[in-house]
């Protein structure tokens, strides 16, 4: 049973963070640059930590290569499920828009 629940934990955390996948993080971007937002911030579709999962990886990985700067930050949320009242750590990925070249 546990190599099964790692498993199912570990498809879970990869389904949650599609946001931040590289393709997901550019349309984040221009929306919140339209916007006139200088700061853009991605969480995960459900509250756990993907930090480790391959999609964050490669979105870090993607800012990086373009040049933005970023920071996984964690505040704690309510959680919306089975568990009443229950309480979880999301990491989100907070982006900054550089407003002028550097």
């Amino acid at each position: 049973m546990r190599p099964h629940l790692r498993n199912v934990l570990r498809e879970a955390r990869e389904s949650a963070a599609a946001p931040f996948a590289p393709e997901k993080l550019r349309e984040a971007l221009i929306d919140a640059a339209r916007r006139g937002l200088s700061e853009c911030i991605i969480q995960p579709a459900l509250p756990t930590d993907v930090r480790g999962t391959a999609a964050a990886k490669k979105g870090v990985a993607y800012l990086l290569r373009e040049g933005l700067s970023a920071n996984w930050d964690d505040c704690t949320a309510a959680y919306v499920g089975r568990i009443e009242g229950g309480r979880a750590t999301v990491h989100h990925l907070m982006i900054f828009i550089p407003e002028r070249e550097d």
